[in-house]
């Protein structure tokens, strides 16, 4: 009801103004005072009670701003006095641990000069065997280089006695190469001339063969011939003596 009694309130003091009348001179309106005054007090007594309500918030806002500030304040020195007990006890663990960590340094330095000590000592006795064996080193190179130079000697007049002996190999095979090529001509001429003598002889042989066969042969001829004229001879005697004589038939 009070909102819709402010909106009616507003609406004539609205009207109230545009009924106002103009001055001539700045562009102001003149308006009933105490009719402003009435409606303004009217719209008061109809405020809502939240807008009353909202003027204690505001206050109970301020004293909340104000309570927080003084213990924001509070909070700040509490703060400051912690951060100073913990840099105090920051500042003795510090110290502690400095103290600390000078004596690890020490043992730390002391072990290391130990191990440095222990590692010259080993690097020296390192160096003095490399010595020894640098020394047996040398004397081997000395007598590697001897026996190498002996090694090179012997194979040297091994070489040459090889190749003398190779000469003397290859002097002997040609000698009975030669030897070789010689009895072989005298063989082959032997087997040549052997060859020729059985030719001969094989012709010979042949010859007096083939004259032997055409012997034999004509005297076979011959007398096979003489057979021949034999048997004709004796055929035609017996046609002769079974034939009757001519001049007996004629009388007859």
């Amino acid at each position: 009801m009070n909102s819709f009694k402010i909106e009616e309130l507003i609406d004539k003091l609205d009207e109230t103004i545009e009924n106002g009348k103009r001055t001539v001179f700045g562009g102001k309106i003149a308006v009933d005072e105490k009719e402003i005054h009435a409606i303004i007090e009217d719209i008061r007594l109809n405020l809502p009670a939240e807008i009353k309500n909202a003027r204690g918030i505001v206050e109970d806002h301020n004293n909340i701003i104000n309570n927080a500030k003084a213990k924001s304040a509070e909070a700040m020195k509490n703060a400051q006095e912690a951060g100073q007990r913990m840099v105090s006890e920051a500042s003795a663990k510090a110290a502690e641990m400095t103290e600390k960590a000078k004596t690890y340094h020490a043992a730390m330095i002391a072990q290391a000069d130990e191990k440095a000590k222990a590692i010259i000592d080993d690097a020296a006795a390192r160096a003095e065997k490399m010595v020894l064996e640098h020394e047996v080193t040398r004397q081997a190179k000395i007598f590697g280089e001897k026996v190498r130079k002996q090694a090179q000697e012997e194979a040297a007049a091994m070489v040459e006695k090889a190749k003398m002996q190779a000469d003397d190999l290859l002097t002997s095979a040609r000698q009975q190469a030669e030897d070789t090529i010689v009895k072989a001509k005298a063989r082959a001429q032997e087997l040549k001339t052997n060859s020729e003598k059985w030719a001969f002889d094989l012709r010979s042989g042949a010859s007096s063969y083939a004259e032997e066969i055409l012997r034999r042969t004509d005297s076979a001829l011959v007398n096979s011939v003489n057979e021949v004229r034999g048997a004709l001879s004796s055929v035609q005697a017996a046609k002769d003596s079974n034939t009757p004589p001519a001049a007996e038939d004629s009388e007859n």
